[in-house]
């Protein structure tokens, strides 16, 4: 299977749409709240996505993830062995300063 969207008329199909939930026809709207099991009020985006199903990772693509993973695994632990003599409470400060600077509004939960 190649990259390219499906056609229709000339026009390249889309795998995903978003409509407000206004614009769209009483029936429609029915028929996605049965789908959700909720209500959707009017002023809700709805965003439907098709996904093309695809197949399982090749013998070699899992190994592959494996070896990764397994190096991943392995760096983390001389990182852990390095650190072996700080406090716990250091290690969780130096963990919230990680995730504080992907994430500017991180708040520990403690």
């Amino acid at each position: 299977m190649t990259g390219a969207l499906p056609r229709a008329r000339g026009r390249c199909m889309q795998n995903q749409t978003v409509h407000k939930a206004a614009s769209l026809s009483a029936e429609v709207l029915a028929t996605l709240e049965t789908l959700l099991g909720r209500t959707i009020a009017a002023d809700e985006d709805v965003s439907v996505m098709a996904i093309p199903p695809h197949g399982a990772p090749s013998q070699e693509a899992r190994e592959h993830a494996v070896q990764r993973l397994e190096e991943m695994f392995r760096v983390a632990d001389e990182r852990a062995a390095e650190r072996a003599d700080e406090s716990p409470d250091d290690i969780e400060e130096i963990i919230d300063e990680a995730l504080r600077s992907v994430r500017p509004r991180y708040q520990p939960m403690r």
